[in-house]
């Protein structure tokens, strides 16, 4: 049989067989995820974006209609701004089992995110109690995600998630004719914890305390201690939980989470429903009634019925309370406990999770993004306009220095450690507020996200740094080999191009493949309403009004992996394998990073305290915040490798930094921009 033109192609075209399979990828992550997500599709998933007017009115239109006994909060009888007129969006996700229905109404449950996250960070969560039988809704808080900012202006970032859009998602789904509105449970990881505490005050000042039977906070205590400080009890029918992790990078210095069981303030959490309660420690996973420590046949529908308090203690840190089969056992768990088996649903066991298969379709997607970039930009390099930069390396490959002798060897080492050692010194002290970060970058109209512009700054800077040392070494060099006539050591000749048209042209090529690229994403979450993540590494669609955000920042990123990409074909050696080329660079990228996050949790685990004197004061203002940093390197790290590897795949095709430093600082700006908290709203111009 002949064999088809197309398929020719397809085995001669390496480039092509690559880009089908990373396509392949995505389309099986966006099919398995959506499944798992949906529980097979039993499940009904829909994504929302309202205005806090629209969700009031539809609230009162469905409570008269429904004859539901609910009201709307928000009109400044909870002490906060009247944002009933508000056209502000929220963009929220609703999970509705096939076993709510109008007529078998069930409890519903609100999940919430932390601090630079989105709603499909609590998607262990929403999965689990969603294929259990509980109406879930899952939101983006104000200034996250696609939800638009709705605080003050002037709000300090800590409390300006008050305003975070928890009162009208849950009101609204309260109103909903499937949904049982006098059992409602509400759950939060981190700052989400602390918004739940927002949201129970708010209640509670406009005498509806009793709309919410449960409370789960997730790494957060703050927001239960807050309901005490301000009222002295928690509402007679409200079960109240803590999952509080021992090596909290926030709470191990505020709360002792090192030692939380023995601390004044789990007794106080403890006391505020069992009075009595005078135990040397609280029991973990121990709920207390008024009467003492209780046991709940949650398996056979068994509730506690009264006002209860229980303390999770899991041996993990912050930001693994969101990946973490345990926590999610104890959120099935609590809410088993306080609201009981949804009518219809059949009682799955904390053990029986699905949620890992989910995430792992995400990363399979995730995966098929990164493995798409290099063999498409090898497809558009056959194009006619974009030809001319195909030049290779084998000009500069002639140039290359022979990896030998100390006068080589001994300043590549030197180089590559100091690349190191200087990202690692500055990231800290720039990351953080309370000396340089964002009162030497502070946060304006222009520039919304505190954390971008910290990251921004920090990068630039290490970009900087080491255009600094390749100009230190290469004089080195040359002084060091100045007798002999061969050595011709050029590092900026990698940046040659034959004039501004063809850099035009390395521009526009590294925009074409981020706009497939980002097609592709929002194509994929507007189809199966998914992702590319795995873990705090996530790929999302961002809107048009971020636009003119992102490009503003462009300029930070483009400096440094720019510079990045320079250093990177620098680093290439006569009689040195490629591979181990590449990987030196990537090592010298992240090591110091990852030396400090060794040393930071070495630290918590054997000692229970931070291991932040290595840079700043210890106080415990500064240890909150540089806490933040040290969560921040997580998705860091992978992207200085995964980018560093594109940097060397691109310049091997090209013979230029060009087109993978532009494309890198372009990818990365927009993975940052569409992936952290806004504090003031986005402006185009």
């Amino acid at each position: 049989m002949k064999k088809s033109k197309l398929w020719k192609l397809f085995s001669t075209q390496r480039a092509l067989r690559w880009f089908c399979i990373a396509l392949l990828l995505i389309l099986i992550s966006g099919i398995g995820a959506s499944a798992f997500e949906s529980n097979g599709y039993t499940v009904s998933v829909k994504d929302y974006k309202m205005t806090w007017a629209e969700m009031a009115q539809a609230t009162r239109e469905n409570a008269q209609s429904y004859g539901k006994d609910v009201v709307v909060t928000y009109d400044g009888s909870n002490g906060s701004t009247d944002m009933t007129a508000s056209t502000k969006q929220l963009s929220f996700k609703l999970l509705v089992p096939s076993n709510a229905t109008t007529e078998n109404p069930v409890p519903g449950i609100i999940c919430v995110h932390g601090f630079y996250n989105n709603k499909e960070m609590q998607d262990a969560y929403y999965v689990e109690l969603a294929r259990r039988g509980f109406a879930v809704a899952v939101l983006d808080m104000a200034g996250h995600g696609s939800s638009d900012v709705t605080f003050d202006p002037s709000a300090n970032i800590i409390s300006a998630t008050d305003n975070s859009g928890m009162e009208p998602v849950l009101e609204w789904l309260m109103s909903q004719p499937y949904v049982d509105e006098t059992r409602m449970g509400i759950t939060g990881h981190s700052q989400g914890g602390r918004t739940c505490g927002w949201l129970m005050q708010h209640l509670m000042r406009a005498g509806h305390g009793d709309y919410v039977k449960a409370y789960l906070g997730q790494s957060n205590s703050a927001g239960l201690t807050a309901i005490l400080d301000e009222f002295g009890e928690f509402p007679e029918t409200l079960t109240t939980g803590t999952i509080m992790c021992q090596y909290d990078e926030f709470s191990i210095v505020r709360d002792n989470s090192y030692d939380y069981l023995h601390t004044d303030q789990a007794k106080t959490l403890i006391q505020a429903s069992y009075p009595d309660f005078n135990d040397d420690a609280v029991v973990a996973g121990q709920f207390y009634t008024q009467d003492g420590p209780v046991t709940v046949d949650y398996a056979n529908g068994e509730t506690l019925g009264t006002r209860a308090s229980v303390i999770y203690w899991p041996n993990i840190i912050h930001p693994w309370a969101h990946f973490s089969s345990r926590c999610v056992g104890y959120a099935i768990e609590f809410f088993y406990s306080s609201l009981g088996i949804p009518a219809g649903a059949e009682f799955l066991s904390t053990g029986s999770q699905i949620w890992q298969f989910k995430e792992l379709f995400n990363l399979i997607g995730l995966v098929g993004f990164f493995l798409l970039i290099v063999p498409f930009v090898d497809l558009l390099l056959s194009v006619p306009v974009f030809k001319s930069l195909r030049k290779g390396t084998a000009a500069a490959d002639e140039r290359l220095p022979a990896y030998k002798g100390a006068k080589v060897i001994v300043p590549f080492w030197v180089n590559g450690l100091l690349i190191a050692a200087i990202s690692a010194i500055i990231f800290q002290p720039i990351f953080s507020g309370y000396r340089f970060g964002n009162n030497l970058f502070p946060t304006t109209q222009l520039f919304p996200q505190t954390s971008t512009n910290t990251i921004g700054m920090w990068t630039a800077a290490c970009g900087i740094a080491s255009l600094g040392l390749l100009l230190i070494f290469w004089g080195i060099r040359a002084f060091l080999n100045r007798k002999d006539p061969n050595y011709k050591e050029n590092p900026f000749a990698i940046a040659d191009l034959s004039g501004m048209r063809e850099f035009l042209k390395a521009v526009l090529l590294a925009f074409t493949v981020i706009f497939g690229l980002y097609l592709i994403v929002n194509l994929q979450y507007l189809v199966w309403g998914t992702d590319f993540r795995i873990w705090v590494l996530a790929v999302l669609p961002f809107e048009f009004n971020k636009v003119g955000t992102m490009l503003r920042y462009m300029p930070f990123f483009l400096i440094f992996y720019v510079i990045n990409s320079l250093c990177n074909a620098n680093n290439r050696f006569k009689g040195m394998k490629e591979w181990k080329s590449l990987a030196l660079t990537c090592l010298f990228n992240v090591l110091g990073l990852i030396v400090i996050v060794f040393l930071q949790y070495y630290s918590m685990v054997a000692t229970g305290q931070q291991a932040i004197w290595m840079f700043e004061d210890p106080s415990v203002m500064f240890a909150v915040s540089a806490s933040l940093g040290y969560i921040l390197l997580f998705p860091i790290i992978p992207i200085l490798i995964i980018t560093n590897i594109i940097a060397r795949k691109i310049y091997l095709k090209t013979g230029s930094i060009w087109v993978g430093g532009l494309l890198n600082g372009m990818l990365c700006t927009i993975i940052i921009c569409a992936n952290t908290f806004t504090q003031l709203s986005y402006v185009l111009t």
